[in-house]
């Protein structure tokens, strides 16, 4: 559809303003007319609003056609203007064409005049839009072109330039001007130029042909960018006659290209370094530190170990130039940037330590490396150390990202290396130790599959059953193989695992291969997936010479109870018999007191030797027992001689109270006798001694103050029968070492506070 066209028609004369202005919309549908009387009416008009042409008489009061013209070309140099007048000459006609008018035409009578009006305005107005979308056309491809991050060029077949778009001083800093008249050749890189001149010839030599290069070419600073040219031969296109150049610059494309393939590649040869099953670990180790100091440009790439003061640093594995920095080094960490890397727990990019306000302080003033960049290695979720590359230069040309990302990169696969190869080496040795376990204590271990039945067995089941392997068949031949009497509740034991899941422990004979019956200890595990029972993992123990000995000890307590009823009854009696006898000796009270010492010595004796028989057994029962409680009420059954008790302790232990009890008495009564040397029988006020009972990490201990005992007869003062006194069984303190052992107690002998005698009791359950 055609666009409309506003006319603004001046005529001082009213009715013919009016009346062109009626013919002119009768000619063109697209014609709409104003009319004004006067040259300022027209200006105020135009002002106002859009017109797309005026048509203007020439001869009006105040202001003629021509001077209107002069006034609208003032503000509006383009806009169409056509002079319609009535009064005509070659003179006017001269000068209206010289005041820039669009189109001059005279008055005449009729209508035809209006046709010829409207062609006229008709085809002025068409133009002026025509010329004006080509301005802006041009005025848009210039602005593209100036401001475009491409250049636009042309050049003759030889390379000189014939035009080059302003956009050229952008990308390579140029003015256009200096390069119009040049040859583009000039500034191709050396090594690029005769691939520049192979592409510009073929172009050259075809019409409408298209070459692509990609070339270094010289910038205005002396420096040589990477330009995409695209050259097109458009010799033959009258408007051109030349080889057109699109040039983009692609310099920051290719060198991420190239940094993604130097990327790519690195990756790979990290992986093929790093899973190599070939090579053992600090082979690989190696490799890895040689690929970060290629990669991260720092010559020193180190692995260091945390030593367990905390203080030091040991090198693990290295790669660098320094002489004397090698595995198994010790360094010191403080003042280190190792030990700022340990402290931030990340990644730690340094690319001039002179330019970092924190390493004066951090390290006193001296920085091993003027840069540096290091991560924490983890190892079992805890800090093992550091991997770090660093060189005594600068390194300004360090891509803080990207040196952050590879470190943390590498120490991540040197933690899960070092996690791993310690676990390998646990379970390494785990399995050592259990496979010289299961044949040194003739037991060997099972997986029974629960679903399938199948039993796997590992250890030395032909010596602990006798029997071949071929002998041991599935899960239910083994069952048959249990003692008859026993079966049930074995099968209950197992029955009760699988129903929760659980562990169980079970003693009872089983026939081996030889028909004989063996005494074993099974125990196993039940193994889920999915909250269901899967397998049970367990052992079989040969514990036939523990179930043998088992039984000679109840036999030999047996006889050890005889053994006390005699002594306590068959001895005792005739002991105490002399002892009555022993008063009624007269005239001799030397030899009635010697007889009774010597009896009431006997006496003693066996009072120990019965304490010993049966204060050795173990311990079944106990309860919670507070120690002082017990210390007092101990303290009470012994004749102290004016000693005294001091209790320093809360402690609740777990004992059976009875033999506590007697472990107390001993040490007091060991206290007393030993404490203090006797003074005409007596122990004067200043030589009683201090008996304390105090607690200890885990257990508690009993001292004195007296003169102690020696460091040679410590190792044998809980050996029955010995003694520092004439006057002491030696039983005391070998009561005290079994009650303790009895009740899983350790006890030692060291040297008090204040000299004296002092006993420890650890490992005592509260």
């Amino acid at each position: 559809m055609d666009e409309s066209i506003r006319v603004l028609h001046v005529d001082d004369e009213p009715g013919f303003a009016e009346m062109a202005a009626t013919f002119l919309e009768r000619e063109q549908d697209r014609f709409t007319v104003d009319a004004v009387t006067s040259a300022g009416e027209a200006l105020d008009r135009i002002d106002a609003a859009a017109f797309d042409c005026v048509v203007s008489d020439y001869d009006m009061p105040e202001m003629d056609g021509l001077e209107l013209l002069d006034a609208v070309r003032e503000r509006y140099p383009e806009l169409p203007f056509v002079l319609f007048t009535g009064k005509g000459s070659e003179e006017i006609a001269s000068e209206a064409i010289s005041h820039g008018v669009t189109d001059y035409l005279q008055k005449e009578t009729g209508t035809d005049q209006y046709t010829v009006l409207a062609n006229r305005v008709e085809n002025a107005v068409t133009q002026f839009r025509a010329e004006q979308a080509v301005e802006e056309t041009q005025e848009r491809f210039t602005k593209l072109v100036e401001h475009s991050t491409d250049i636009v060029s042309v050049i003759a077949p030889d390379g000189t330039y014939e035009y080059v778009a302003p956009s050229v001083k952008r990308v390579l800093g140029y003015e256009a001007s200096e390069l119009q008249g040049t040859n583009a050749l000039d500034l191709v890189h050396s090594e690029d130029r005769e691939l520049a001149v192979t592409k510009l010839s073929e172009v050259a030599a075809s019409p409408e042909s298209e070459r692509t290069a990609d070339l270094r070419v010289q910038q205005a600073n002396g420096e040589y960018c990477i330009l995409e040219v695209k050259a097109r031969n458009l010799l033959d296109v009258s408007a051109v006659e030349g080889i057109v150049l699109n040039i983009r610059d692609i310099t920051e494309r290719v060198e991420l290209e190239e940094r993604l393939r130097r990327n790519v590649d690195w990756l790979r040869r990290l992986y093929e370094a790093s899973s190599n099953p070939e090579l053992d670990f600090a082979t690989r180790l190696e490799r890895i530190l040689e690929l970060g100091t290629e990669r991260l440009g720092l010559p020193n790439g180190t692995v260091t170990k945390i030593g367990p003061d905390g203080d030091t640093l040991t090198i693990v594995a290295t790669a660098t130039e320094q002489e004397g920095v090698v595995a198994g080094t010790e360094l010191e960490m403080s003042g280190t940037f190792c030990e700022r890397t340990i402290d931030r727990g990340e990644p730690l990019v340094v690319t001039d330590a002179a330019t970092e306000e924190w390493v004066e302080d951090r390290t006193n003033g001296r920085a091993d490396h003027a840069s540096y960049v290091g991560a924490p290695v983890i190892v079992a979720g805890e800090t093992y150390g550091t991997i770090w590359f660093a060189d005594t230069d600068p390194s300004t040309d360090l891509r803080t990202d990207d040196a952050r990302t590879t470190v943390n990169l590498l120490a991540q696969w040197t933690g899960y290396e070092l996690t791993r190869q310690r676990r390998a080496d646990e379970l390494e040795a785990m399995k050592t130790r259990l496979d010289v376990a299961l044949e040194a204590s003739n037991a060997y271990m099972w997986v029974w599959d629960i679903e399938s039945g199948a039993v796997t067995r590992e250890g030395s089941v032909e010596r602990v059953l006798r029997m071949g392997p071929d002998d041991v068949g599935d899960f239910a031949d083994y069952k048959e193989r249990i003692h008859p009497d026993y079966r049930d509740t074995v099968e209950q034991a197992y029955e009760e695992a699988l129903d929760e899941a659980q562990s169980y422990r079970i003693q009872y004979p089983i026939r081996c291969g030889d028909g004989e019956y063996l005494w074993i200890e099974d125990q196993g595990d039940v193994q889920t997936v999915d909250g269901s029972p899967d397998h049970i993992v367990g052992t079989i123990m040969d514990i036939s010479e523990y179930k043998a000995r088992e039984s000679e000890l109840e036999h030999q307590n047996e006889r050890l109870e005889d053994f006390v009823s005699i002594v306590s009854h068959d001895l005792r009696n005739p002991i105490q018999v002399a002892l009555g006898y022993a008063s009624e000796i007269e005239g001799n009270e030397t030899a009635a007191r010697k007889i009774d010492d010597s009896l009431q010595r006997m006496m003693e004796i066996i009072d120990d030797m019965l304490t010993m028989a049966r204060q050795g057994q173990r311990v079944e029962e106990t309860e919670q027992v507070r120690l002082t409680t017990a210390a007092k009420a101990s303290w009470g059954h012994v004749e102290t001689d004016g000693a005294t008790l001091e209790l320093e302790t809360d402690r609740t232990v777990r004992a059976a109270p009875s033999r506590l009890h007697h472990l107390l008495e001993n040490l007091f009564r060991n206290s007393v006798e030993h404490g203090r040397p006797e003074t005409n029988g007596d122990a004067s006020d200043g030589e009683r001694v201090t008996v304390r009972v105090g607690e200890l990490p885990g257990g508690f201990f009993v001292e004195d103050d007296g003169p102690g005992i020696s460091e040679a007869d410590r190792k044998e003062v809980f050996d029955p029968g010995f003694s520092t006194s004439d006057g002491g069984t030696g039983f005391g303190l070998n009561i005290v070492r079994d009650i303790a052992e009895a009740h899983g107690w350790d006890v030692t002998v060291t040297e008090g506070r204040r000299g004296g005698a002092r006993f420890e009791f650890r490992t005592v359950v509260e």
